[in-house]
């Protein structure tokens, strides 16, 4: 058996080879680590978003005028409920100030998919700028249903219905919180904003439920 020998490798040859092969030693292990090190940072980044708290209830709640002088305030066992008559027919909606606690943006989509039927509800949302409470509850006549809120700032929105159905005399329908679609960076989530110890109603007043009035 014959051993093909090569020709003889200088020491200056020899030397590049070492360099070269500890050159590309190191940049292998400099990739592997800036691989590492970006998938711990994109790793942080999902659990910061993930982690968001939810959206809450500042609490400001209000009905929307022109009807809201004829709401009716009560506090059965300790649970404030605001009631308006019902108006079939009519839209009826009222506001929410809510606050962003986390540390990220999370932007209002709008309404989920299994909102109440016979009520048609939409929504409205903007931002409070500089707490101007006034100033925002104007702009929500313009306003989209979808707004980004940043950290630590806080929002207003509208929520309308208009009754489909008839209510009876002392019938009521209430509601204790809302439930927003939200994305949070690259994730859409489902977040509700609850009402502490609070709820909005409207009662049916027993008016006959024929034709539309605004």
């Amino acid at each position: 058996m014959t051993t093909a020998v090569g020709p003889p490798i200088s020491a200056t040859e020899l030397s590049r080879r070492r360099r070269q092969f500890r050159w590309r030693r190191w940049l292998a292990l400099s990739l592997a680590l800036i691989t590492i090190a970006g998938a711990a940072t994109a790793a942080a980044g999902i659990r910061r978003y993930r982690s968001a708290p939810s959206l809450q209830c500042s609490c400001g709640l209000a009905w929307v005028g022109p009807y809201d002088m004829r709401d009716t305030i009560t506090e059965p066992v300790g649970y404030r409920q605001d009631s308006v008559p019902a108006r079939y027919g009519a839209w009826q909606a009222f506001t929410v100030e809510f606050y962003n606690p986390s540390a990220v943006t999370q932007t209002v989509l709008g309404l989920t998919a299994d909102e109440l039927t016979g009520w048609a509800p939409r929504l409205a949302v903007t931002r409070i700028e500089t707490l101007n409470v006034p100033a925002a509850t104007a702009a929500l006549e313009q306003a989209p249903a979808s707004a980004s809120i940043p950290p630590h700032t806080e929002g207003l929105l509208k929520y309308s219905v208009h009754e489909l159905q008839c209510l009876s005399k002392g019938q009521v329908q209430y509601w204790t919180g809302i439930a927003l679609r939200v994305r949070v960076g690259a994730f859409t989530r489902t977040e509700h904003v609850d009402f502490p110890h609070s709820g909005m109603a409207i009662t049916g007043t027993g008016a006959p439920c024929t034709g539309h009035h605004s």
